[in-house]
């Protein structure tokens, strides 16, 4: 029993050491996502989610205009988007789609015109397509957002890894 409360002790001593204190925030600007692909829509869910997800994490601050010297610019294009149909029924109809989107994003120092670091990143999900129109439309789009939150956790975990390699 005092195996398991020291060993409960040395994970959460060890988590918390672990979490970003030590890491100065970086500022942020973030811009429009711009889409390459025909899908409609799409830039707009993504920048919706990039704000969320930059302004509620406390790695960063989002600031509302370029200051020189200390602010990260980020520029994310939306590279691809694609529907496969994935599940089938015994009449062969689709039950099933996978969705897969690619992003790149671009940093930026203030007042540089290219980039210092550039990452891509694929991800995809899955929704099912029964019921109707409006119904199957409603479970793309929140898979869509699902996987765009999955791409912006991930960059933001390279961000920060990014800064903390080059200290």
């Amino acid at each position: 029993m005092r195996a398991i409360a020291v060993l409960a002790f040395l994970l959460t001593f060890s988590c918390s050491t672990l979490n970003y204190e030590n890491i100065e925030t970086a500022h942020i600007f973030l811009e429009p996502a711009f889409n390459r692909t025909p899908e409609e829509a799409l830039d707009v869910i993504l920048t919706q989610v990039l704000n969320d997800a930059f302004r509620t994490d406390p790695r960063f601050k989002v600031e509302n205009q370029i200051k020189t010297g200390e602010t990260i610019l980020i520029k994310p294009t939306i590279l691809s988007f694609s529907l496969f149909s994935v599940g089938y029924d015994e009449r062969d109809r689709t039950t099933e789609y996978r969705l897969s989107m690619t992003i790149r994003f671009e940093l930026y120092r203030a007042g540089y015109k290219k980039p210092f670091k550039v990452f891509t990143i694929t991800r995809y999900g899955f929704y099912e397509v029964s019921g109707s129109g409006t119904e199957i439309e409603e479970r793309k789009k929140e898979c869509m957002k699902r996987v765009a939150r999955e791409i912006m956790r991930e960059f933001a975990d390279k961000l920060v890894f990014e800064r903390v390699r080059r200290k």
